[in-house]
């Protein structure tokens, strides 16, 4: 997989086509790509269109690019809870609200470092998106109620938005810190920890509380969005994981597409069935080494705990 991010490739004269088809060239990865994940300024670029052709041309992703140009999954949880969304704004001046009624003395702040040395959430970088700094602090708060409850901390309605709008950025951080950590994640883990993203919004947009709600809603639209045009690639990996199977994605599906299900479950069990054919078709050539089929061991490794709680 190429992920194709870094500003100079918007620099470039030549733009993003020449520089990825001369990586391709100059690391041999011709016959070894899946897809191409680009963030949304490069995905509109028109030159991608020639991209495309060269990579059909030259066969170098599977099943005829049908899972060409991929939307970065990073870039889109960064953009749905952007500096603009009205959620932040709220809980954001519930924070400057109680930063400014309870910090004040000295008794409150040596409570504050009690909580936050309890917590084993990590304190965020400064390079960090200012939405991570906001989960921190609405934990942090979280924290410092259960330690030290009074009525006079926050009102009930601010309790109840700091709580909701904290499960929501939980659970993208979550996801964001799996995706996009260290070690390189592999793509059947994608579709469970979006999956949690997306029961978080539908579980929040259903509160009493109207005006929440509504701005949840709107989270939830530009998300569904993202999950319509990716939810072929996040489940066919996902297939082939054994903890999941068929099964797990049908399940899931008729949950997201209800009536309509049938027809999304088809289009993953179809991409698996042309995938298996290419690589049947690829094995079968004489030409290739079998020396590199043999079976390794592989550990799996663990869940968000609250990954399969709604599997029966």
């Amino acid at each position: 997989m190429i992920h194709l991010k870094e500003a100079p490739v918007l620099d470039s004269e030549s733009g993003p086509f020449d520089l990825i088809s001369e990586a391709i060239s100059d690391w041999n990865l011709d016959q070894k790509l899946l897809s191409l994940t680009s963030v949304g300024d490069i995905r509109s670029n028109e030159r991608f269109s020639k991209l495309k052709d060269f990579l059909n041309q030259r066969k170098c992703l599977p099943i005829g690019v049908k899972l060409y140009n991929i939307a970065c999954v990073d870039d889109v949880l960064n953009n749905i809870v952007s500096e603009e969304q009205p959620l932040l704004h709220v809980v954001g001046d519930i924070l400057e609200k109680f930063i400014q009624a309870h910090m004040s003395s000295s008794l409150s702040q040596q409570q504050l470092i009690e909580v936050m040395k309890s917590m084993t959430l990590k304190c965020p970088h400064e390079d960090v998106k200012p939405w991570h700094k906001i989960y921190f602090a609405l934990e942090v708060l979280v924290h410092f109620k259960k330690a030290f409850p009074s009525e006079e901390l926050l009102s009930a309605k601010d309790t109840e938005t700091v709580e909701s709008v904290c499960n929501i950025l939980r659970a993208f951080s979550h996801a964001v810190e799996v995706l996009s950590g260290p070690v390189c994640p592999t793509a059947n883990i994608y579709f469970n920890e979006l999956w949690i993203i997306r029961t978080t919004l539908e579980e929040e947009a259903s509160t009493y509380h109207t005006e929440l709600a509504s701005m949840v809603w709107e989270m939830q639209e530009a998300f569904d969005e993202y999950w319509q045009n990716s939810y072929v690639w996040l489940s066919a990996p996902a297939v082939l994981d054994p903890r999941f199977k068929i099964a797990f994605i049908e399940f899931h599906l008729k949950q997201a597409f209800g009536t309509d299900a049938a027809k999304y479950v088809s289009m993953v069990r179809d991409t698996i069935w042309e995938l298996l054919l290419e690589y049947c078709t690829a094995v079968d050539e004489p030409s290739v080494d079998q020396s590199n089929c043999d079976s390794c061991d592989v550990q799996v490794g663990g869940f968000y705990k609250d990954s399969l709680k709604d599997v029966r």
